[in-house]
């Protein structure tokens, strides 16, 4: 394994982790709704990563990591990780455009991931609650693709 693959790896992991720390301390919450950072994080990962086994062995790594220390969130986690393993999959049958993609895989992912979360456990679902934490998704969403699209751009200027 190169040190680049590795060093992806690890950034990877650590940028999960992190993204749920600030999303079980529900530092972003407006108005009861609370952003799916990773959600957010890992469709971010899948349009700017390059090689998709770093990002498959990372969302092994994250899914053991909750498997022996946060339980109670590793359905919802696996869920999340299959849904954008699939979209990764399909994302070439869309747009093209990179921006919108990301967009239409926030919606997609959200309606599939509390479709299945409920359908795995007692999760209360309201329609209302669902809308507005998509709507709050793509909103935070699209702010962070633009950060991180302007640091890319400024990576790739000095690689």
């Amino acid at each position: 394994m190169s040190v680049k693959i590795l060093n992806n790896f690890f950034w990877i992991v650590f940028i999960v982790l992190i993204c749920f720390f600030l999303q079980e301390t529900k530092i972003l919450v407006i108005g009861g709704i609370n952003p799916n950072l990773i959600l957010i994080a890992l469709l971010l990962i899948i349009f700017f990563q390059k090689d998709f086994f770093p990002l498959l062995f990372s969302l092994i790594a994250v899914s053991v990591i909750f498997l022996i220390f946060i339980k109670f969130w590793l359905i919802s986690l696996l869920v999340l990780e299959l849904s954008v393993i699939i979209f990764y999959l399909f994302k070439k049958f869309l747009t093209g455009n990179k921006a919108v993609d990301f967009l239409i895989g926030i919606i997609l992912i959200s309606i599939f991931y509390h479709i299945a979360v409920v359908s795995f456990s007692n999760y209360y679902f309201s329609i209302r609650l669902v809308l507005s934490e998509i709507f709050y998704n793509l909103i935070f969403g699209f702010i962070l693709w633009l950060v991180v699209e302007k640091f890319a751009i400024i990576y790739e200027k000095r690689t």
